[in-house]
């Protein structure tokens, strides 16, 4: 059996294809990996079967939940072991981004928490806020977040932490109140563009779920098998519901992370 999942038999129903092939030699390539970068290679390719593979790798529902499990307890290994490394913390976003509010908030703030005390980078910092004020622990996000206007970060940084502020509060957060009328302007703009893209990704996520369920519905009945309109349904939903946009935010976590660092 695979790990964490249930695959389906590509070449007897016809449904395989070479980006489906490459994804399942990769998985058994790193099946025994127990290091550290392993572990995050793994979870990395359930990510990618979990959001591009679904229709040819999941047999259904409880599989695909134990994928998406089991992804997220590599990760978590990964990040415990090397919290210095920026590509464990992109996976956590994407990862925690494709969950939305289903994702495990307190174990990930404790987690991202705990490694932007040891790390110290602007970066993890404001994810720690972020996963705080997912998991409703609001004065601790307010806190962290803060705490980051001080150490003059970038301009599109501080429009990142301005904009959760702005968010957090019904009034103004005082940090708003020494903008000028361009400033707020470009925050505004910022927090426009922001909300579009969470918009796109939800839409996305919720188009992929209901495909799926559609497509395993499909794939019950003998009939719609044999006169390939699963196989109809599943090129349909894969024009409909666009790839997850990368949030512009994770980008931060893709360099070299001496641009990060937190001053003294």
């Amino acid at each position: 059996m695979r790990i964490g999942i249930v695959a389906v038999g590509l070449a007897a129903s016809g449904c395989a294809t070479s980006g489906v092939a490459a994804w399942h030699a990769r998985v058994d390539a790193v099946r025994q990996d127990a290091s550290p970068s392993g572990k995050l290679l793994r979870s990395e390719l359930l990510y990618e079967g979990v959001t591009e593979h679904t229709f040819d790798v999941y047999q259904g529902n409880a599989a695909l939940d134990e994928a998406t499990r089991r992804g997220l307890a590599l990760l978590f290994d990964a990040a415990a072991a090397e919290p210095r490394r920026p590509a464990v913390w992109s996976l956590f976003e994407r990862w925690r981004r494709y969950l939305g509010s289903s994702f495990d908030a307190p174990a990930g703030s404790r987690l991202v928490c705990a490694a932007a005390d040891r790390v110290q980078t602007f970066a993890l910092e404001r994810l720690c806020g972020d996963v705080l004020w997912q998991a409703r622990q609001r004065a601790e996000a307010l806190a962290r977040w803060r705490s980051l206007l001080r150490l003059s970060p970038r301009p599109d940084q501080r429009w990142s932490i301005l904009a959760r502020l702005d968010e957090a509060s019904l009034d103004l957060a005082p940090e708003l109140t020494g903008l000028s009328p361009p400033e707020l302007d470009a925050l505004r703009r910022w927090e426009r563009a922001r909300d579009r893209r969470e918009a796109a990704l939800l839409s996305a996520r919720i188009c992929r779920a209901n495909c799926h369920a559609q497509f395993v519905q499909c794939r019950g009945s003998l009939v719609a098998w044999a006169t390939d309109s699963c196989d109809r349904l599943r090129s349909s939903c894969r024009n409909r519901c666009s790839p997850e946009a990368e949030s512009p935010e994770s980008s931060d976590f893709g360099g070299g992370a001496e641009g990060l660092r937190l001053l003294p």
